[in-house]
Parts: C-alpha cells; sequence; structure tokens
C-alpha cells in the first residue's frame, strides 16, 4: 500500500504532536516536584504519583518507541516481508520496551521508597537520622518484594513471546527443584529466613542488638534477603547469614524501655553498725528521689554481706531510659551521690581482699 505525502503526514504528524508535548508535560512535572519534600500530612497516593512522574526518562522513550510502532504499523512496512525489520520491530522491540519498563520500575520503586522514609521521619520528627528510622526496614521489604514480582512477570512474558511453554518449565522445575533444593539448601533457608525477619520485625535497621550463640552485639545497617551486616561497637562490619539470625536468641537491646543498675559497693567493716542507716538513707533519698529511677520497678539497697574485711552494700534499681548514653548518665550521677552520702557518715570506700565473684560463688 502506497501513501501519499498529504496522507502520510496526516497520518504521522497528530500523534508525534501529542507525543512531543505529553513528554514535554512529564518533564515539567517532574522538574516541579523534584525539589519538593515530602510532608507529614501527604497522602500514599500522591508520593506514588510523585514517584511515578520521578521516571519520566524512561516513560518518554517508551513513548518514542510506541510511536516508531505505530509508523511501522500505519505505513505497513510489514507488507515488505524484510526479515531484519520483522526482527527488529517484533523481538528488539519488544526486549528494548521491557527493558526500560524495567528501568521505570526501577525508579518508581526507588522514589517510592525514599520518599515514604522521609514522610515517616517528618511524622516522628527525626528528620536527622532518617537511616536509622525503624520503618525503613519495612518499606526496604516492600519494595524489594514489588521489584521480585515485576522481574518474575517479566521472565514470564519473555518466555511467552519466544514461545517457551510456561507451564512445561514449572513441570521441570518441580523434578527439577528436588535436586536443586539439596544443592542449595543453605542459600534458600537464607532467603526464606530473611523473608521471616522482614515480617516478623524481630529488629529494624538502626537498631542494638545481641546474639548469644555466636557472640554477636552491634547496631543493625542492612537487612537483605540472604544475608545482614551488623556494625559492632569497635566498627567491625559483619555479615550474617538470615538463616543464622533466625535460628538464634536475639534479645532488641533498643526496645527495652528501661536498663539496670547493678552494683556491689564495698565500704570499711568499721562502719557495719551504720549499714542500716546508711542503706535507708541511699534507698529513700537518693534512688527514690531521682527523675531519672522507674519508682514503679523494684529498688533495692541492703547490706549483702559482711566478708573479706568489708561490708558489701548491694544496689539496684531501673531506670527510666533505655539507651545507654542515657543509662550511664543516670546511674554516674546516682553513684556520685551515694558516695556523698557516704562521705557525710565519714565512711571509707574500701577494696576487698576478693572479688564480688568469689562472694557470691561462696554464697
Amino acid at each position: 500500500m502506497t501513501f501519499s505525502i498529504n496522507e502520510t503526514l496526516i497520518a504521522v504528524a497528530p500523534p508525534l504532536f501529542f507525543v512531543v508535548i505529553l513528554i514535554f508535560i512529564l518533564k515539567k512535572i517532574a522538574k516541579m516536584t523534584k525539589g519538593k519534600e515530602p510532608h507529614a500530612l501527604q497522602r500514599k497516593r500522591s508520593i506514588l504519583v510523585r514517584s511515578i512522574i520521578s521516571a519520566y526518562k524512561p516513560i518518554a522513550i517508551l513513548l518514542l518507541f510506541l510511536y516508531i510502532k505505530y509508523i511501522y504499523v500505519v505505513l505497513d512496512f510489514r507488507a515488505h516481508e524484510n526479515a531484519i525489520l520483522t526482527f527488529v520491530f517484533d523481538d528488539a522491540y519488544f526486549i528494548a520496551n521491557l527493558l526500560f519498563v524495567t528501568w521505570a520500575v526501577t525508579l518508581t520503586v526507588n522514589s517510592f521508597k525514599e520518599r515514604m522514609i522521609k514522610k515517616l521521619a517528618l511524622e516522628e520528627k527525626s528528620v536527622s537520622n532518617l537511616d536509622n528510622n525503624p520503618q525503613r526496614t519495612k518499606i526496604d521489604a516492600l519494595g524489594k518484594i514489588s521489584y521480585g514480582l515485576w522481574l518474575v512477570f517479566a521472565v514470564i512474558l519473555v518466555l511467552g513471546h519466544f514461545g517457551v511453554p510456561v507451564s512445561s518449565i514449572l513441570a521441570f522445575g518441580g523434578m527439577g527443584s528436588i535436586v536443586l533444593g539439596f544443592a542449595a539448601k543453605d542459600l534458600l533457608g537464607d532467603l526464606v529466613s530473611g523473608f521471616l525477619i522482614y515480617m516478623d520485625g524481630q529488629f529494624d535497621i538502626g537498631e542494638w542488638i545481641k546474639l548469644e550463640e555466636p557472640k554477636i552485639e552491634g547496631t543493625v545497617e542492612y537487612i537483605g534477603w540472604r544475608v545482614s551486616r551488623i556494625r559492632t561497637f569497635d566498627d567491625r562490619p559483619l555479615y550474617v547469614p538470615n538463616g543464622m539470625l533466625s535460628k538464634a536468641i536475639v534479645q532488641n537491646v533498643s526496645r527495652r524501655d528501661a536498663m539496670r543498675i547493678k552494683e556491689y559497693i564495698t565500704v570499711s567493716a568499721e562502719s557495719a553498725p551504720l549499714m542500716s542507716m546508711i542503706c535507708k538513707e541511699i534507698r529513700n533519698d537518693v534512688l527514690l528521689n531521682h527523675d531519672g529511677i522507674d519508682q514503679d520497678r523494684t529498688v533495692v539497697v541492703n547490706l549483702a554481706s559482711y566478708q573479706a574485711g568489708v561490708c558489701w552494700i548491694y544496689l539496684s534499681a531501673f531506670t527510666r531510659s533505655g539507651d545507654m548514653q542515657g543509662f550511664y548518665g543516670i546511674k554516674q550521677d546516682i553513684l556520685i551521690k551515694v558516695h556523698a552520702v557516704l562521705q557525710m557518715h565519714d565512711v571509707d570506700i574500701k577494696s576487698p581482699e576478693v572479688s564480688v565473684h568469689q562472694i557470691l560463688g561462696a554464697a
């Protein structure tokens, strides 16, 4: 079929004008929304729309590809039965479109994750520490699941396009999975464990955790599908398989709402007659009057032992602060005030002849 110049212009020009205008509008909107930070009351739908617009580059290329395909169909180039044109506008066109859609999905997911994290940080008024936002773990999981589902869907599309029966692949996978299951048992276990960690919410990025076996303590920096990264307090990054984390007893230190002060204070044996009065003053005047001590929990101050030539004063209380810095600040203040009480009664702190562990072991 042949077209005159006027017919060709009528068929080609209006769609081209529409595509150019649409790309121009997308670019303008993307520039307008690029510098705007999300606010706390912004809806998720609005954030999703802005995230999609942020992927305007691959979307613009896809629109141009669609226009080229439109010209190929309208001007009936298929009638020429050219093998090169058939390959370009069939297989190559399909793969290119799939790659650009994958690019657009990646940009959209990443933009949505970033905007949601900032929105949640604004809601919690912790803008200065976005990396340690506990909700980031769940948002990362949502992004990875979305991206993973798209990749699975893309593979199915590719197989279908090239005439590979998906049902046969799945049937083969049923037999092959038995062999692969033994070969990649640990890998699959780590992947499943990573998914369960996301779902259970045992710990989040930025939280301080302790593992009893193996002995690991530090801050969670990254939770992946197979491994997670924990930064120890001496700045060593540890890459721990998720299978190990799911089997271990994990203590989430960051989620405790109190920490315990537990001290043995040894004083001279000559002060034994004053112990009842001193312990009472420390409990009532120091601990129960301190704003940092939780009054609803047990507060104990007693003469615990009289051994190794000294009196052992046992002190136990819980702070209102669950973080390390706050805990040690309260503990320091308590110990200074305890020392002031002892000085007021002319009681000296004296080192024992044996350690507290030996005393407790003998008891």
